[in-house]
């Protein structure tokens, strides 16, 4: 599962949930849904977010350790305790598990 924080990033910037909807081409509603996590944006979306925001996605949307969201070995140390980012590759429930990357060094 992904959570966010559009919502602290929009406040941080007073910025409307109309201007920013207006800049990464979404409706109103889409922007509130968002923020209530009732929505889960696409990789795409996540980009522009992060984009408009001038940060990087990490600091935007963060992975929430849940049983879809890491691999099915229970033996195995949690990917999050790694410092590694799952990103799942087929929308999830397949039985198969995310791509597991190295998040990039910042400067």
């Amino acid at each position: 599962m992904l959570a966010n924080h559009v919502k602290q990033h929009r406040e941080h910037r007073k910025v409307s949930k109309a201007h920013l909807a207006r800049q990464i081409g979404v409706s109103r509603s889409y922007v509130t849904r968002l923020e209530g996590g009732q929505l889960q944006p696409s990789g795409e979306m996540m980009f522009r977010i992060a984009g408009y925001f001038r940060c990087p996605i990490e600091e935007v949307f963060r992975l929430v350790a849940g049983p879809e969201t890491l691999s099915a070995r229970p033996s195995s140390v949690p990917v999050a305790d790694q410092g590694l980012i799952v990103v799942k590759l087929n929308g999830g429930g397949s039985g198969v598990p995310g791509r597991v990357m190295k998040p990039k060094a910042q400067v």
